[in-house]
């Protein structure tokens, strides 16, 4: 259990240090929003919920990312026209 804790510390410390390089560079994003728009390039129509399966996070953090990413301009929502009720 303990490796865990450990290992789950070291995670979050890694995150706070590449995001503090980040802004310090002035790039404007964090780690997770870097994350998220790197599989919307490389998944062309991916959908919210095959994000967050892909990066192991719920749906209401990748909704939030992609609201940042979205009002940063970087990517557009649409809505799936085989099934109105996705977002791709």
């Amino acid at each position: 259990m303990e490796f865990f804790n450990t290992l789950g510390n070291s995670l979050k410390q890694y995150r706070k240090l590449v995001n503090a390089k980040l802004e310090h560079f002035g790039i404007q994003i964090t780690l997770d929003q870097w994350q998220v728009l790197d599989i919307i390039v490389n998944f062309a129509h991916i959908t919210q919920a095959e994000i967050a399966a892909k990066t192991s996070k719920d749906t209401a953090s990748i909704t939030r990312i992609i609201g940042i990413l979205n009002s940063k301009g970087w990517v557009a929502r649409q809505t799936d026209p085989e099934n109105r009720r996705k977002l791709i």
